[in-house]
């Protein structure tokens, strides 16, 4: 028995760009709070767990939403 893992690498300058667009500015200061301007959503065919994934890794959502279900949902979930 083996195991198989693969990574689909998010596109290069897709965090700096998720950044311009939800704060204004490309790179984001952790200790400074910055206020959303833009609320950012992702729809996509993939997997929950792997959509939870790219967008933490893409700054869409932060570790606190990863398991929100108002904030990551399957289709069934949106649609209801």
């Amino acid at each position: 028995m083996f195991t198989l893992g693969l990574e689909n690498k998010l596109r290069e300058l897709v965090k700096e760009s998720i950044n311009l667009i939800k704060y204004g500015v490309k790179v984001v200061d952790p200790e400074k709070k910055q206020k959303n301007t833009v609320n950012i959503r992702m729809v996509s065919g993939d997997h929950i767990e792997t959509c939870r994934w790219a967008a933490l890794k893409s700054g869409i959502i932060n570790e606190k939403e990863m398991n929100d279900k108002l904030v990551v949902m399957n289709g069934a979930d949106f649609r209801n």
